[in-house]
């Protein structure tokens, strides 16, 4: 049997929904947060998940990737699937590293499964990428791109069935990321806020859209000589 592997993309959701929850202003809460030691961060952490737990069956309110990913696997046929793997991929921020550890720890602990699929959780880093400045988001970029068509092509060599959500995350990630999915012609997925439905982007036809490895790895190679060269 198969694995389902959803690659999602992150955003701050959970964050500023979190800052409101305590009354807090969310802006200055995410800045505050490069301030804060690792115990800090760790306090932090088993408070957000305590709001989530808090929210019972509508924590994935709370966050836009919770919401996305189980609006997906609803539309899905997963019968014939082994299990769910579930891969978000963060900024080089501190916010970036808090959200994954929070929907990690709450996954595994709280979730696990998903119709008695379970679910396996892990995070990829993009070095990188974070907004310090425009240099830096914009360096950061062509790394995320790399990294996804290796993934694609890592699981998918697999055998296994490859999904994108790019809910989370700010508007030119979302582009990077689904640029690489419609070309490899795997299932890019989308939630808009006012709709509370995934929506699947329709697919782009190309004169290889039938060599996804190709797209593979011309992007993978394009964007890893952007960076050595950078």
């Amino acid at each position: 049997m198969k694995n389902l592997v959803i690659i999602s993309t992150v955003g701050a959701s959970l964050l500023t929904n979190y800052a409101r929850y305590v009354k807090a202003d969310p802006h200055r809460f995410l800045d505050s947060i490069d301030s804060l030691s690792e115990n800090e961060l760790k306090s932090l952490e088993k408070s957000i998940i305590e709001y989530l737990l808090s929210l019972g069956d509508r924590f994935i309110e709370a966050s836009a990737e919770l919401n996305s990913i189980m609006d997906i696997l609803r539309t899905l046929d997963i019968s014939a699937v082994k299990e769910i793997e579930l891969m978000f991929v963060i900024s080089d921020t501190k916010q970036g590293q808090l959200i994954a550890e929070v929907l990690m720890e709450f996954i595994n602990r709280h979730i696990k499964k998903f119709c008695d699929k379970d679910l396996k959780v892990y995070y990829d880093v993009i070095e990188g990428l974070n907004y310090k400045d425009i240099e830096h988001a914009t360096k950061g970029l062509p790394l995320l791109a790399a990294r996804i068509a290796t993934w694609i092509k890592n699981k998918k060599s697999l055998g296994h069935e490859v999904i994108l959500n790019i809910t989370g995350g700010f508007k030119a990630e979302s582009i990077f990321v689904a640029m690489v999915g419609l070309l490899a012609r795997i299932p890019v997925y989308y939630m808009h806020e006012k709709f509370r439905k995934a929506i699947r982007l329709p697919p782009l036809v190309t004169e290889l859209s039938g060599e996804y490895e190709i797209l593979l790895e011309i992007i993978k190679s394009f964007y890893d000589s952007y960076v050595r060269s950078d």
